[in-house]
């Protein structure tokens, strides 16, 4: 449903076709007009369970006015040791392209997180060290297919392989 007060232009979503063209409608309006569009804040953060399990929790805030598409499966993490990449040794999966059946539609200033353990997936040390984790931070749109890059979100944390 489509209605305009006081020149502003009210988009009343009722289902996942609604959606996908009022982030279209937007888009335009906001390339046309010039604002800087807002995407996802991301935010990592690590933890040490009392079993010495490593938990990795990426918190999505939707920061824009519309609606915003995020992957279901959870974010894949890149793992420093002084400023480089450790090896990971978790299980790989090939999958198909993604479809828009793949993401959840995250309504404007909501919060979705995605907790992932990472203990056997990196080839930690033995010795306590000091890790740094990051996630990519950028915004990539299923309809237009185009990704804004915002950066990445990281944590630090000391962890010692059993």
């Amino acid at each position: 449903m489509l209605k305009t007060q006081n020149s502003l232009t009210i988009l009343k979503v009722t289902s996942l076709k609604s959606v996908l063209l009022m982030s279209l409608f937007l888009m335009s309006f906001s390339n046309k007009t010039g604002m800087q569009e807002e995407f996802f804040k991301a935010q990592i953060n690590v933890r040490i369970t009392n079993n010495n399990r490593v938990l990795a929790t990426v918190e999505y805030t939707n920061m824009a006015q519309t609606p915003l598409f995020l992957l279901k499966d959870n974010p894949n993490p890149f793992v420093n040791l002084d400023g480089v990449e450790i090896r990971y040794i978790g299980i790989m999966i090939k999958r198909t392209a993604y479809t828009i059946k793949d993401y959840e539609i995250v309504q404007p200033k909501a919060t979705v997180s995605r907790s992932i353990d990472i203990t056997e997936d990196f080839d930690f040390h033995k010795d306590k060290r000091q890790y740094t984790i990051s996630v990519g931070a950028g915004y990539n749109d299923p309809i237009s297919g185009d990704y804004h890059d915002r950066g990445w979100a990281t944590d630090t944390f000391w962890y010692e392989s059993q």
